[in-house]
């Protein structure tokens, strides 16, 4: 994980200034009716959904926030048939890394849970799954996600902030389904914000403790 820091953090240093600034994406998106081939950096993030400020090259942010989902074979939110959902990537860079999603069907009303944590020994090895779970969420349980998501409105946050990644952090995405339209929030170690706050929530649900959380 400290590798792929290192990576993402000499990519940006080298381009600062270089990239013409765009306006942050808010508000979310179109989903796409067809998804691309899992293979395509576009799979899960399409370009509209990540506009930025510049600071990093489009196609190396989308495959950077794409590795973990792709290694756990994890669905695209941004394209396709579904309804509402809401998933978690968190990305320490000295710990395993932990996705979280939860399902809502439109029919029953139910939530469904669906967690693994993951770690990655370099860059280019493949992620080793070390924890998985799946349940339905309880009712409480699910009316307190819902609470928690429209008091951080992930929707109202731009889609990305001109921050650098250092070697020592964590990295916080946010996807956020409703129906037709779809948004992403990407932070990297939004230490005691709003992004962050909403995560450690999603990450309680697993049940699963942490050492660290950051």
């Amino acid at each position: 994980m400290i590798q792929r820091v290192l990576a993402f953090g000499m990519v940006v240093v080298g381009i600062q200034g270089c990239g013409r600034t765009e306006p942050p994406q808010i508000g979310g998106i179109a989903v796409r009716a067809t998804c691309p081939q899992s293979s395509s950096r576009e799979f899960y993030f399409s370009p509209e959904a990540l506009e930025q400020t510049g600071r990093a090259p489009r196609g190396f942010l989308q495959e950077w926030l794409s590795s973990d989902l792709l290694a756990v074979n994890e669905p695209s939110l941004s394209c396709g048939v579904g309804s509402t959902s809401y998933r978690l990537s968190w990305s320490p860079s000295l710990d395993p890394a932990v996705v979280v999603r939860v399902d809502i069907d439109s029919a029953t009303k139910r939530g469904m849970l669906n967690a693994v944590e993951l770690k990655r020994t370099g860059i280019q090895s493949p992620a080793r799954e070390l924890r998985r779970i799946n349940r339905t969420l309880s009712e409480a349980e699910l009316a307190k996600l819902q609470g928690d998501v429209r008091w951080a409105d992930p929707w109202s946050l731009s889609s990305r902030e001109p921050e650098v990644p250092g070697i020592d952090g964590s990295h916080w995405v946010i996807e956020a389904r409703d129906n037709n339209r779809y948004h992403v929030v990407s932070r990297w170690y939004p230490e005691g914000d709003v992004v962050q706050s909403l995560g450690v929530k999603v990450l309680q649900l697993t049940g699963w403790q942490f050492e660290h959380v950051y």
